[in-house]
């Protein structure tokens, strides 16, 4: 009995630790990805630093700007179910940079990669801090899809229906006439 009061509360510490490591390692993947493209948009910076068009430099200084302040808004953002629209009201201050279309002039690609990889960043935040969304989505397609079933057998059913008192009323029309004859 002793071993059972004494195996409980390790089981549950065990239980919580294992839970906060859980979190933590999904705080740190996606955190990761928001680090990973503001360190690549400064080492472009520092390797093309006075080389870089002005277009170019206004690219990447938005692109920094825009990580910078979703790395710090980024314990805000994420502990809520509907984080989204906290993501969403930090970063349209910054009129939604995934989707600009200013591309630079020598860094084209390196600019769209890097808008790419942000939004790709943004969205994978989102699915990983937005608890249950996968099977909301699931049940609510499944719930449709009886919705839908249960409508066609009801109508289905509704035409059975009516073919059956069709037939009764034909069936009471012609006993009437073989009554009157």
């Amino acid at each position: 009995m002793t071993f059972y009061v004494i195996l409980t509360p390790v089981l549950i510490g065990a239980l919580y630790m294992i839970l906060r490591l859980r979190g933590l390692k999904k705080h740190d993947e996606v955190l990761y990805m928001f680090c990973q493209v503001r360190r690549e948009t400064m080492a472009l910076i520092r390797e093309h630093n006075f080389e870089l068009a002005e277009e170019d430099y206004s690219a990447l200084k938005e692109i920094a700007d825009v990580t910078g302040a979703t790395i710090h808004d980024y314990q805000l953002c994420k502990i809520y179910v509907f984080n989204f629209r906290r993501f969403l009201t930090a970063i349209r201050r910054f009129k939604g940079m995934e989707r600009k279309t200013n591309p630079g002039k020598l860094l084209r690609q390196d600019i769209l990669r890097l808008r790419q990889s942000f939004a790709k960043a943004l969205i994978s935040s989102f699915f990983t801090f937005t608890p249950f969304l996968r099977s909301e989505i699931v049940l609510k397609t499944v719930s449709s899809a009886w919705a839908a079933i249960a409508k066609l057998g009801v109508n289905h059913a509704k035409e059975q229906a009516k073919e059956i008192l069709e037939i009764v009323s034909w069936v009471k029309r012609e006993k009437r006439e073989m009554q009157l004859n």
